[in-house]
């Protein structure tokens, strides 16, 4: 099977949840603040965990990037919150699957890409400015001391990459497992879209780590360097929330608005991805508010799929945010209420 006939594949089995599960859940979701495991084992039985994971260890390396950006679009206009903590193994993966894992069980990388082990990130040191999370070698041990104020997946992912900056302003990136301890504390955040997500502020207090767990140690300049691939990856949660909303309002078969935001998604290069996910994340939202005008005043009941949307779409605004992202995405809300006032 050449590439793009897999590609049409997977893309069609994800369909196939979206439309399935993801879209049957939804609503519950949102209602109870709590994802189905049968969410996740729809993932697992297509696959998904083990995205670009060796075959040898049951993955699917096959799966090239414009295909992964094409299943979260369509997961994410099935079930955001499902897509969110299952984007979290992703980032995991990237980093860890390399490394043998808890005890060096020769099994564990097969774990990961069945979905058996189930990680999450807390990336908190690898953001610019002062650190957030610190972390110094002790002997054979890392100890790290901070917080990480927004980490998904918690009580649903059984480990944890951990990405703390040293002395030298190294992102040193760990495995922990994903357990409150007496030097690790969970604070829920209170969400009032996607808690399900089960995203908390996990608090170090001198949390120790075996140096056998130590994945990588990259400068910060390298990773900051290399962070325009994240807001790519992101923006894919937008275009499936739109393409969502695009179904709500009647908009099914050739999309071309939406296909239009994501051409210049695909087409930015790193100095214009931050405007793009920008214009992403605000087309995202004006599809929502229009989603939720066309449904009247039954938008405002907690189980409307369209109030559910334009909630979702405030996330979308804020996830993974950077400064040059929030300055065009404002711009861009000015400029259009600049327009609407004048026509007016």
């Amino acid at each position: 099977m050449n590439t793009s006939d897999h590609a049409q594949e997977v893309l069609k089995a994800v369909e196939g949840v979206r439309d399935g599960v993801l879209t049957a859940n939804r609503a519950a979701v949102d209602r109870t603040g709590t994802i189905p495991a049968e969410n996740f084992e729809a993932l697992a039985a297509l696959g998904l965990y083990g995205v670009g994971m060796d075959a040898e260890d049951g993955g699917d390396p096959d799966v090239d990037y414009p295909t992964l950006l094409g299943v979260i679009e369509r997961l994410a206009s099935g079930c955001l919150a499902t897509t969110l903590v299952w984007l979290q193994h992703l980032a995991m993966t990237r980093v860890a699957v390399g490394h043998q894992g808890p005890g060096a069980v020769a099994s564990w990388r097969a774990d990961v890409a069945s979905g058996r082990f189930r990680g999450g990130i807390a990336f908190a040191g690898q953001l610019p400015g002062p650190p957030m999370l610190r972390v110094e070698r002790d002997g054979d041990e890392y100890v790290v001391t901070g917080t990480s104020p927004w980490v998904s997946g918690w009580t649903l992912v059984d480990g944890l990459v951990v990405a703390a900056r040293d002395a030298d302003d190294n992102v040193v990136r760990l495995l922990t497992a994903a357990e409150p301890s007496a030097s690790l504390s969970a604070a829920d955040t209170d969400l009032w879209v996607l808690q399900a997500t089960k995203t908390v502020e996990l608090r170090f207090d001198g949390h120790r780590i075996p140096a056998a767990d130590m994945l990588d140690a990259t400068p910060l300049g390298e990773i900051l360097a290399g962070d325009a691939g994240s807001l790519r990856i992101n923006g894919s949660l937008a275009l499936g929330l739109a393409d969502r909303c695009g179904r709500m309002l009647g908009v099914a078969g050739d999309d071309d608005e939406l296909d239009a935001v994501r051409r210049r998604l695909d087409e930015s290069g790193p100095e214009d991805l931050a405007a793009a996910r920008a214009a992403a994340s605000n087309f995202a939202a004006a599809r929502a508010g229009a989603a939720v005008a066309a449904n009247g005043g039954r938008a405002l009941q907690q189980s409307d799929p369209a109030g559910l949307a334009l909630r979702e779409a405030a996330f979308v605004l804020v996830f993974g945010q950077r400064r040059t992202i929030r300055e065009p995405m404002v711009d861009g809300w000015l400029s259009w209420s600049r327009t609407t006032a004048a026509a007016d």
